[in-house]
Protein backbone atom coordinates (compact mmCIF):
# COMPACT_ATOMS: atom_id res chain seq x y z
CA UNK A 1 0.00 0.00 0.00
CA UNK A 2 1.17 3.48 -1.06
CA UNK A 3 0.11 6.66 0.99
CA UNK A 4 0.65 10.11 -0.46
CA UNK A 5 1.25 12.69 1.45
CA UNK A 6 1.76 17.07 0.01
CA UNK A 7 5.16 15.92 0.28
CA UNK A 8 5.84 12.55 1.25
CA UNK A 9 5.18 9.37 1.05
CA UNK A 10 4.53 6.21 2.94
CA UNK A 11 4.74 2.49 1.93
CA UNK A 12 3.13 -0.52 3.68
CA UNK A 13 5.04 -3.66 2.92
CA UNK A 14 2.87 -6.75 2.68
CA UNK A 15 4.62 -8.06 5.75
CA UNK A 16 3.29 -4.62 7.55
CA UNK A 17 6.31 -2.72 7.85
CA UNK A 18 5.71 0.86 7.25
CA UNK A 19 8.81 2.98 5.31
CA UNK A 20 8.48 6.91 5.18
CA UNK A 21 10.07 9.40 2.70
CA UNK A 22 9.95 12.73 1.55
CA UNK A 23 10.24 16.37 3.35
CA UNK A 24 10.11 15.77 7.23
CA UNK A 25 10.10 19.24 8.54
CA UNK A 26 7.08 18.63 10.80
CA UNK A 27 8.26 15.16 11.74
CA UNK A 28 5.25 13.62 9.83
CA UNK A 29 7.78 10.60 8.40
CA UNK A 30 7.42 9.48 12.15
CA UNK A 31 11.30 9.32 12.23
CA UNK A 32 12.26 10.93 15.68
CA UNK A 33 13.22 14.37 13.87
CA UNK A 34 12.63 16.47 10.94
CA UNK A 35 14.86 15.78 8.25
CA UNK A 36 13.89 15.21 4.83
CA UNK A 37 14.69 11.64 3.39
CA UNK A 38 15.03 10.81 -0.39
CA UNK A 39 14.56 7.29 -0.35
CA UNK A 40 12.35 5.25 1.99
CA UNK A 41 13.38 4.51 5.61
CA UNK A 42 11.53 1.98 7.45
CA UNK A 43 10.15 3.59 10.77
CA UNK A 44 10.01 1.82 14.34
CA UNK A 45 11.22 -0.89 13.39
CA UNK A 46 9.82 -2.49 16.69
CA UNK A 47 8.03 1.20 17.16
CA UNK A 48 4.57 -0.28 16.91
CA UNK A 49 5.33 -3.28 19.44
CA UNK A 50 4.29 -6.69 17.81
CA UNK A 51 1.44 -4.97 15.76
CA UNK A 52 1.85 -4.82 12.44
CA UNK A 53 0.61 -1.91 10.13
CA UNK A 54 -2.40 -2.32 7.94
CA UNK A 55 -3.36 0.77 6.78
CA UNK A 56 -1.53 4.22 6.25
CA UNK A 57 -2.82 7.69 5.36
CA UNK A 58 -0.42 10.74 4.61
CA UNK A 59 -1.67 14.38 4.82
CA UNK A 60 0.20 17.35 4.03
CA UNK A 61 2.09 17.71 7.22
CA UNK A 62 0.80 14.72 9.22
CA UNK A 63 0.75 10.54 8.64
CA UNK A 64 -1.19 8.53 10.10
CA UNK A 65 -1.41 4.35 10.43
CA UNK A 66 -3.73 1.82 12.14
CA UNK A 67 -1.96 -1.26 13.32
CA UNK A 68 -3.45 -4.80 13.14
CA UNK A 69 -4.78 -4.42 16.95
CA UNK A 70 -6.96 -1.84 15.93
CA UNK A 71 -4.63 0.90 17.47
CA UNK A 72 -4.17 3.90 15.61
CA UNK A 73 -0.90 6.30 15.47
CA UNK A 74 -0.18 9.86 14.13
CA UNK A 75 2.85 11.65 13.32
CA UNK A 76 3.62 15.32 13.19
CA UNK A 77 5.79 18.18 14.92
CA UNK A 78 6.87 16.37 18.44
CA UNK A 79 3.54 14.06 19.15
CA UNK A 80 2.30 10.59 18.60
CA UNK A 81 -1.09 9.72 19.76
CA UNK A 82 -2.19 6.02 19.96
CA UNK A 83 -5.44 5.88 20.48
CA UNK A 84 -6.66 1.85 20.73
CA UNK A 85 -10.23 0.26 22.01
CA UNK A 86 -9.37 1.39 25.84
CA UNK A 87 -8.44 4.69 24.87
CA UNK A 88 -11.64 4.72 22.28
CA UNK A 89 -13.81 3.39 25.02
CA UNK A 90 -12.14 6.36 27.71
CA UNK A 91 -12.04 9.31 25.22
CA UNK A 92 -8.34 9.77 26.21
CA UNK A 93 -5.20 9.18 24.35
CA UNK A 94 -1.96 7.93 24.89
CA UNK A 95 0.72 10.71 24.53
CA UNK A 96 4.23 10.07 23.42
CA UNK A 97 7.37 12.47 21.82
CA UNK A 98 9.25 12.04 19.12
CA UNK A 99 11.80 11.08 21.00
CA UNK A 100 9.50 8.18 22.01
CA UNK A 101 9.13 9.39 25.88
CA UNK A 102 5.95 7.85 26.77
CA UNK A 103 3.69 10.51 28.70
CA UNK A 104 0.96 8.70 29.18
CA UNK A 105 -2.59 8.74 29.10
CA UNK A 106 -4.41 11.75 28.74
CA UNK A 107 -8.45 12.86 28.26
CA UNK A 108 -8.73 14.17 24.67
CA UNK A 109 -10.08 17.95 25.82
CA UNK A 110 -6.93 18.47 28.30
CA UNK A 111 -4.67 17.39 25.12
CA UNK A 112 -6.34 19.99 22.97
CA UNK A 113 -5.45 22.47 26.00
CA UNK A 114 -2.16 21.94 26.41
CA UNK A 115 -1.28 21.81 22.63
CA UNK A 116 -3.30 24.99 22.30
CA UNK A 117 -1.26 26.21 25.00
CA UNK A 118 2.05 25.40 23.43
CA UNK A 119 0.83 26.87 20.06
CA UNK A 120 0.04 30.09 22.01
CA UNK A 121 3.59 30.02 23.38
CA UNK A 122 5.38 28.66 20.15
CA UNK A 123 4.38 32.07 18.72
Amino acid sequence: MVACGGFHTLVVTRAGRLFAFGRGAHGQLGLGDRTHRDVPVEVGPGRFGVAIIVYAAAGTALSGVVTSGGGVWTSQYNYILVVGKEEVAKGTVNVRTRDNVVHGEMEVAALAARLAAEIAAFQ
